[in-house]
């Protein structure tokens, strides 16, 4: 059975972290990161073949993707084939390439993961080539930073919204307290009010952080109003009986709650936007707010990016890439895939023709991009919001106590 494709494209795991320090331990000295060389004549890329990895196994994308690299490749006279991995396992192929000195010439990794390649030594200036974060929003150019080197490229980003079912729901919860008090309401004897992912695959913390940013929280600071707000609300949504306890055993897989009727709302990413036989699109809202912050959502997403090879590999690899992240490109993906387009304008395009994705786009440019600002700390910190969840839910610690346990780990 194929993955659906409300599936999210980039399952940020709280693990990443211990297998990209072991790739820096073990490729750093090998690998280097090799500049380009200006003298590389474009002669030399006729009949090159190319390989482009991802963690992305999910269709229509395995498919469009393959199609859009063959035919900016085919512009230099060069193939690429495009080889998808399951996420689970992407960091560790990684590791193992750049160990042996066998990386691909194109790598899409999480942008969350990005810091850490870099500091690795695998990647590129994607500068050097004359390559720039065009269009883009501060955030979601963050993304590709490290160190004030530019990395990596997105073509597309994720953030979250509240989802909710239209037929259950008229007008979509505006605070913590509406969300609560709605929650309760929705809440029968075969359906909850709400369902969220609780436990440690990534999902949970990803997702909470909409919550502690929309309360003013700091996701770094685990003393922050805000933070606590947001663990508080977890706890009282399940204290209420409006969440089931087992939210703590779930993680990307929260979704099928609410796919199954068994969750009159959740949150979820633009592609649940995607049109499915048989089953209604949700509506979709920014995140509630409390303490009288704005709603803001945390940005993540897939990184392009040039391993260091060599220099003819390298520099056709970035006349490739340069053609993959062209607007027009972007658009087809976010028609066919539902991924929001990283360019600023060709988000508003999509938008204009798919105004039910307005929740997600709007959002993008004042998002908060985690890796950019925890950098290394980000997948600890991953572990322990999720962790800070199941004490408070599970181990029935204020949500004061259930951060500070969560903090000293």
């Amino acid at each position: 059975m194929a993955p659906s494709t409300r599936r999210p494209p980039t399952q940020i795991s709280a693990a990443g972290g211990a297998v990209v320090a072991a790739l820096i331990l073990t490729s750093c000295v090998g690998a280097g990161s090799a500049a380009p060389d200006e003298t590389v004549d474009p002669a030399d890329f006729e009949g090159l073949e190319l390989t482009m990895w991802s963690g992305v196994p999910y269709e229509p994308f395995m498919t469009l993707n393959q199609d859009q690299l063959t035919a900016c490749a085919a512009e230099i006279g060069a193939t690429v084939t495009a080889e998808a991995y399951p996420s689970a396992e992407f960091g560790t192929l990684v590791l193992q390439a750049g160990a042996s000195g066998g990386l691909p010439d194109l790598l899409m990794v999480p942008s969350s993961d990005l810091p850490q390649y870099a500091e690795g030594g695998i990647l590129t200036d994607l500068a050097s080539y004359g390559l720039a974060p065009d269009d883009l929003a501060g955030s979601t150019a963050e993304m590709g930073m490290y160190d004030g080197t530019l990395y990596g490229l997105a073509s597309h980003v994720e953030v979250g919204a509240l989802q909710y079912d239209t037929a259950l729901v008229d007008t979509p919860p505006a605070t913590f307290d509406e969300l609560r008090a709605q929650a309760a309401e929705l809440t029968t004897d075969d359906r909850y009010g709400i369902a969220l992912p609780g436990n440690s695959d990534g999902a949970a913390s990803f997702f909470l952080l909409g919550f502690i940013l929309s309360a003013g929280g700091d996701p770094g600071d685990f003393e922050s109003p805000g933070t606590v707000a947001a663990i508080q609300l977890y706890k009282d949504l399940v204290a209420d009986g409006s969440m089931s306890p087992e939210m703590v055993n779930w993680g990307w897989d929260f979704q099928d709650q609410y796919d199954s009727g068994a969750a009159a709302m959740s949150v979820n990413g633009p592609w649940a936007a995607m049109p499915e036989d048989g089953q209604e699109v949700p509506g979709f809202a920014p995140y509630p707010t409390s303490g009288g912050a704005e709603s803001r959502q945390a940005i993540t997403g897939s990184e392009w990016t040039i391993p260091a090879t060599d220099p003819v590999r390298q520099a056709a690899a970035a006349e490739i890439l340069e053609c993959r992240l062209a607007a027009e490109n972007q658009l087809e993906v976010a028609e066919v895939q539902y991924y929001i387009p990283a360019r600023l304008a060709v988000g508003a395009d999509w938008e204009a023709d798919v105004p039910s994705v307005e929740a997600f786009t709007s959002s993008v440019e004042d998002a908060y991009n985690q890796g950019g600002e925890l950098g290394d700390q980000w997948q600890a910190t991953s572990t322990r919001l999720a962790n800070a969840i199941q004490y408070a839910v599970v181990g029935d610690l204020s949500a004061e106590e259930a951060l500070s346990r969560a903090a000293s780990e």
